[in-house]
């Protein structure tokens, strides 16, 4: 109760449009009564593309163990993307990342690759559909197999041809990702 009462504290704190404040705040207080063992986030489809990430990174960094994020179709720009990057290499209870279908294109997939060589907690990300292209991919692909924990890296629907999806996979040592 505690937890989610300075989580609820972290979402009024910032001044974020209205509706996207209630909606997250919504979302939450439900999320929590459910997931009373493993808590988590799920802000799936809320648009937080202005200030709205600020919000998810703050509720990240304080003492709350939050072992899953959903922020698939979030509209996080390559500014939400640095800040979770950011947050990504000193988080010790994040367990599953979904940022699919958000436009993070090259430069989000590059600031996640940094983050991931830091990060060993992650198990789970989700990258589905986010612009991302061969370059990067191969680049996301090299950092996740020498990850310890990481266990499912999607990467489906991205910009990539079938000879560039072989090409892909072949990096895949441990068949971890998905194409």
């Amino acid at each position: 109760k505690k937890e989610l009462t300075q989580a609820l504290n972290i979402i009024e704190t910032y001044t974020v449009d209205t509706r996207i404040q209630t909606t997250m705040k919504n979302k939450l207080k439900v999320q929590w009564n459910l997931n009373s063992k493993e808590q988590s986030l799920d802000f799936h489809g809320i648009d937080i593309s202005r200030d709205g990430y600020q919000i998810v990174t703050t509720i990240l960094e304080s003492s709350l163990s939050i072992h899953k994020l959903n922020l698939h179709g979030c509209n996080l720009g390559l500014q939400g993307m640095k800040a979770i990057a950011t947050i990504l290499i000193s988080n010790k209870s994040l367990k599953h990342l979904n940022l699919g279908n958000n436009p993070l294109s090259d430069s989000g997939c590059e600031l996640l690759s940094e983050a991931l060589q830091s990060n060993k907690e992650l198990e789970e990300l989700f990258l589905f559909a986010c612009g991302i292209r061969v370059g990067s991919m191969k680049t996301l692909v090299r950092v996740a197999s020498k990850h310890q924990r990481l266990k499912k890296l999607n990467l489906r629907s991205n910009d990539i041809t079938s000879d560039q999806r072989t090409e892909v996979q072949s990096l895949d040592v441990d068949g971890i990702v998905q194409i």
